[in-house]
């Protein structure tokens, strides 16, 4: 793993001599590395030590994982997720993405669950699975809901993967923002959106949340957020952390992967809980006023 963009900090708004949540968020493509150059006759763990190595070398307080799996080889099933969790001491959940089966890289689809994943040194309480776009099979995601302990606080935090496609996309975030704003607790959504900030495609959730790289004044476009590909060349900012109101963010940067681990290049940020607990998002009917005007 090589350089790291510019860190962009701001000063921290969270609650007084706590420290920031560390946050990382990761689509490692099953572990096969940028260009399937780790995969060989045994596909079950390939070489998820380099993701491994990624993960740890930024000690994150919680990591969302996409395409990651749970892969049936010779009649018996490697658990990726758990593999992870135990190499790195964490607390984990994962939530299949029912519909993906172009992330089925063969084997018996079956027996090869692809998905997300949450990986948190905070206990995790309670966690939901919630099917985003039912009837576009094709399509069909899903966005793993966890509730974590965090100083006697619960805080929702979701990973995702979105569709590609950008009305889907558009449809994914519209969902992901009602199921979001159910309750009060504050919210942290990290993963891999297949789109860019300030795109139409996520304005739902721009309307509801603040991505990280805001928050520290990097605006729309900037390369500083370029995320996918993987390595310094990267020209798209697929991958974001966003939160909701009151929380503040002491840096945000992209972790630059020139070894090839894989496809996407991480991205890790420092947030802050909102001072006084719980908050109010704004419900879907509230945000789509909004949106038409």
């Amino acid at each position: 793993m090589g350089s790291e963009r510019e860190s962009v900090e701001t000063h921290d708004y969270g609650r007084e001599g706590l420290p920031p949540i560390r946050v990382l968020t990761y689509n490692m493509k099953g572990g096969e590395g940028a260009h399937n150059r780790w995969q060989g006759r045994e596909r079950d763990y390939l070489d998820l030590q380099k993701i491994a190595d990624v993960i740890r070398r930024h000690s994150p307080d919680i990591v969302s994982l996409q395409e990651i799996a749970l892969i049936g080889t010779g009649g018996r099933v490697a658990d990726q997720v758990a593999y992870l969790a135990e190499s790195l001491g964490m607390a984990h959940a994962f939530a299949p993405v029912e519909g993906s089966s172009h992330l089925r890289r063969g084997g018996n689809p079956q027996r090869d669950y692809w998905g997300n994943a949450v990986l948190s040194r905070f206990p995790i309480v309670d966690f939901r699975v919630h099917e985003l776009c039912s009837g576009r099979p094709r399509e069909c995601r899903s966005l793993l809901e966890t509730h974590l302990l965090v100083d006697s606080q619960v805080v929702i935090f979701a990973a995702v993967h979105f569709s590609f496609l950008w009305r889907t996309t558009f449809e994914q975030s519209r969902e992901a923002v009602s199921l979001l704003s159910r309750s009060d607790l504050p919210v942290i959504v990290a993963g891999d959106f297949n789109a860019c900030a300030g795109s139409a495609e996520l304005s739902p959730l721009h309307s509801a949340f603040a991505d990280a790289f805001s928050l520290t004044g990097v605006p729309f476009s900037d390369p500083r957020r370029f995320s996918f590909p993987n390595g310094p060349a990267a020209e798209r900012d697929l991958d974001h952390i966003f939160v909701s109101p009151g929380f503040g963010v002491r840096s945000c940067r992209v972790v630059v992967d020139d070894e090839g681990v894989s496809d996407h290049n991480p991205l890790f940020a420092e947030v802050s809980l909102p001072v006084g607990g719980a908050v109010r998002l704004p419900r879907l009917d509230e945000m789509v006023d909004d949106l038409l005007g």
